[in-house]
């Protein structure tokens, strides 16, 4: 219960700062080590950005102390690295989440899938091939998600296009 009322607390308070708007240059930090829920907070009133996540798998998590001179996106982007969210930034506001290690997987799933389908037309050793450069591709998003506290669009493109060649010559 606690985990989810943290999660509607930041719900909550991105509804009432959404009324100021979303400062979007550079700001000074100094916040001290505390738990995520509480830093994004502190992030969501001092910038004026509602800050829209789903605390709920990171329930009591703590992280580092910020401290230095930051847009409210690399702000979120240094509260939440380390925890595998992704910080975006939203027309109102800022928001994060695994939306790409999920689009990952699930594209990687497809290409499980189809070898599952083509079992007795490729080798075995091609089979671990294909899941071995499925599991890199997965754990380099999940690694640069910790890393950095985003993927880039560069990253993203690449994880895509891998997977799509898999697929692609699976199905010839």
């Amino acid at each position: 219960m606690k985990t989810l009322l943290s999660g509607l607390m930041i719900l909550g308070l991105a509804c009432q700062v959404a009324q100021a708007a979303c400062q979007r240059e550079a700001t000074d930090f100094n916040y001290p080590s505390q738990r995520l829920d509480e830093a994004l907070q502190q992030l969501a009133h001092s910038t004026g950005c509602p800050v829209t996540v789903d605390l709920t798998p990171f329930a009591d998590q703590k992280v580092p102390a910020l401290h230095g001179r930051y847009t409210p996106e690399e702000a979120l982007w240094q509260l939440i690295k380390g925890t595998g969210l992704e910080g975006y930034p939203t027309a109102d506001g800022l928001e994060a989440n695994t939306q790409e290690q999920d689009a990952v997987g699930a594209k990687a799933q497809a290409v499980r899938s189809l070898i599952d389908t083509q079992k007795g037309s490729i080798t075995k050793a091609k089979q671990q091939h294909y899941e071995q450069q499925i599991k890199e591709v997965e754990t380099s998003a999940a690694a640069l998600a910790r890393q950095q506290g985003f993927i880039s669009a560069g990253a993203r493109s690449s994880f895509h296009r891998s997977l799509d060649g898999m697929l692609n010559e699976l199905k010839r």
